[in-house]
């Protein structure tokens, strides 16, 4: 009896509640959702192969009515697979909040020659054998957040909190709900993520930078990932790029986004998930392991920030913070909370258990899609040739869009690297240019291939600085054999070095990748089509 009374003190000290009729046994408690330990961010730019659609208004929200079809090559192979008119489910991770989610109206123009696209019936594409859907680019500049989970003290955590042996005992447990339906106790449910927006054409944030801004509680906006991701999926059929397979296991939790399939099937997204330590530590740690089956230290959170959405596409200039939310299944929940005896009723009333706000501690800032160098990739160019007031600059410029004709307001979508290899700035000049025998690569609607148009009239210049409603960029100040100087619009004289923008390991490999993208599409026979 004095064994029991020491060991009954000993709980009631410490704090442990103890459930009526079974004072040995104290209940469970709520476990609490844990935070990530790091954090990478990454901006891609690309283009996606988006279908064409007619959309129709269904309240708040935009639908998709009809989808444009052209017939199918020598070489293809018709309709794949049917589309919804609803989207498709979200892959796990895909989370967020639903809303007015209405996308770019997006049929791109016709060009001439090629087939005719035809506006089939949603529901009906999938009876057209002899025809395939009309592609188009769909560029987007793509937020990819990856963030490393504790996953192994999550699990010692629930183990704790429900007063269960082993990690096993937890990843075993079911929750039985009120339909009879039954899932794991332990298990993620998604994101609930926030966005704030650093404008500096905004009163409020000029003069100040991203480093030093701090947003109010009125600056975060939910984000409509699940919208987004749905209608992205739609567009690409569903196909996505899978993760390398060393990265398989710490992506089994279901809280990683997977990458959309790209246009160019050459281009290959950048590999954020390796800039994770913890990641890399988690994965070399399983490798080691005779047991396969061990809960991993840490295992991969992503989201991505990517909308067809004017009201939430990234957008050049700005920078992005964001805030997110985890959110589990709740272990104690029960359709009926009174009649469990193991916890408290309060704790079993909830599906779910939602962390605290998890603050993202990288900005994704998002540059101008226009960047310049100092080099004459061919000086010995007598047909044009820099007067002595003059020198030579190299652009390169991520097209969203652009007019084939002058005239003609209707933009052509595109997301391609273009670059102006040679252009000829005066002193006292704006680093700025329209060219007018730019390459640009396009998968356009009517056609079943790439195809590169030349001499195209390109705009080439930073288009993130403005003063009083107007663009302003910087200015050539003066020049000598290995050195440029330059006026930047918020006042600051810049110095570059010729032979250092020569070696730019960016700028050489854009080079090497946009030179190489034009010789193929031209070389490609005809019949192929991309992806």
């Amino acid at each position: 009896m004095a064994v029991r009374l020491a060991l009954l003190a000993a709980v009631s000290f410490v704090g442990v509640p103890i459930a009526q009729g079974q004072a040995e046994r104290p209940l469970r408690q709520k476990p609490k959702v844990l935070a990530p330990d790091e954090y990478a961010v990454e901006l891609v730019r690309t283009a996606l192969p988006g279908l064409s659609f007619d959309l129709v208004q269904l309240g708040d929200r935009k639908v998709p009515s009809h989808v444009y079809m052209i017939p199918h090559g020598r070489r293809g192979a018709g309709v794949s697979r049917p589309v919804s008119a609803a989207g498709n489910d979200p892959q796990p991770g895909a989370a967020g909040v639903r809303g007015p989610f209405n996308p770019r109206r997006p049929v791109a123009p016709i060009m001439e020659g090629g087939e005719k696209p035809v506006a089939v019936p949603v529901a009906q594409a999938a009876t057209k054998a002899k025809m395939e859907f009309a592609i188009r680019a769909l560029p987007l500049r793509i937020g990819v957040i990856s963030c490393s989970f504790p996953l192994n003290r999550q699990v010692e955590e629930f183990r704790r909190k429900l007063r269960l042996r082993t990690q096993r005992e937890v990843l075993a447990e079911k929750v039985r709900g009120d339909k009879g339906e039954v899932w794991a106790a332990f298990g993620f449910r998604g994101l609930l993520v926030e966005r704030a927006e650093f404008d500096p054409m905004k009163p409020a944030h000029r003069g100040r930078s991203a480093r030093d801004w701090k947003p109010g509680e009125k600056d975060w906006e939910p984000l409509p990932l699940e919208d987004s991701y749905k209608w992205i999926l739609l567009n690409v059929l569903r196909r996505v790029e899978e993760d390398p397979r060393e990265y398989q296991p710490v992506i089994r939790a279901g809280l990683v986004m997977k990458m959309p399939v790209q246009l160019n099937p050459r281009a290959k997204y950048p590999d954020v998930t390796s800039r994770l330590k913890t990641i890399r530590t988690a994965l070399t740690n399983h490798d080691r392991r005779q047991n396969k089956d061990a809960v991993l230290e840490h295992c991969l959170i992503r989201f991505l920030d990517m909308s067809d959405d004017d009201r939430y596409a990234l957008e050049p200039g700005k920078t992005y913070r964001y805030r997110f939310k985890i959110r589990m299944a709740n272990p104690n929940y029960s359709p009926t909370p009174a009649a469990r005896k193991d916890t408290y009723p309060d704790l079993a009333k909830d599906k779910e258990l939602v962390s605290d706000w998890n603050y993202v501690d990288k900005d994704l800032s998002v540059p101008a899609d226009t960047f310049y160098y100092a080099v004459d990739v061919d000086p010995n160019n007598r047909m044009l040739r820099p007067s002595i007031n003059e020198t030579v600059f190299q652009f390169h410029r991520w097209v969203e869009q652009f007019r084939q004709k002058a005239k003609v307001d209707e933009m052509t979508p595109t997301g391609e690297w273009v670059i102006a290899k040679r252009v000829i700035i005066r002193r006292g000049e704006y680093l700025r240019t329209v060219t007018n025998d730019s390459e640009v690569p396009l998968k356009a609607l009517t056609q079943h291939n790439f195809v590169v148009l030349p001499k195209v009239a390109l705009p080439f210049g930073d288009e993130t600085e403005w003063v009083d409603r107007q663009a302003v960029y910087p200015v050539l100040v003066d020049f000598e054999a290995d050195e440029v100087l330059l006026l930047n619009p918020d006042g600051r004289v810049e110095a570059r070095s010729r032979a250092a923008d020569e070696l730019d390991p960016v700028r050489v490999k854009r080079c090497d990748e946009y030179n190489l993208r034009i010789k193929n599409i031209k070389e490609k026979p005809a019949g192929v089509r991309p992806g």
